[in-house]
């Protein structure tokens, strides 16, 4: 598995770039916090490009802090401190997040993201009047 896919695909995701499909599989697995309305288990690049679509729609993300950690020859660990903030209201709060990328032949196959807060997120897709995919 070349390295080189895996932090693309990762500094491609940070900037919500078009291009961070072409590095997921068809059959990805991604799985988000399941108390979010847009929660539980999505497939491949349509099922991640719908939240992610969703989420710009309603929210500038902006980035303070971002460790990425590559981990033996398929995965890659992701921790982001940033500010969400929602288009609509101009509410701006703190969110620290944890994903976890497993890759195999250079495509993402696996996807688990967390939130440190939830039910920030939560809050402000209610706030934002968020319609989940």
């Amino acid at each position: 598995m070349a390295e080189d896919n895996r932090q693309r695909y990762v500094d491609l995701l940070l900037k919500w770039s078009e291009e961070q499909y072409d590095y997921i599989h068809p059959d990805a697995v991604i799985n988000h916090v399941p108390s979010l309305p847009y929660g539980g288990t999505k497939r491949g690049p349509a099922g991640i490009k719908a939240i992610v679509d969703g989420l710009a729609a309603n929210f500038e993300v902006e980035q303070d802090k971002i460790e990425t950690l590559l981990v033996g020859d398929d995965t890659v660990l992701v921790r982001f401190w940033v500010h969400l903030v929602n288009k609509k209201s101009g509410r701006r709060e703190p969110l620290t997040v944890a994903e976890i990328y497993r890759f195999q032949d250079g495509l993402c196959v696996e996807q688990d993201i967390f939130y440190k807060t939830p039910e920030v997120v939560v809050d402000m897709l209610d706030e934002a009047g968020y319609v989940a995919p």
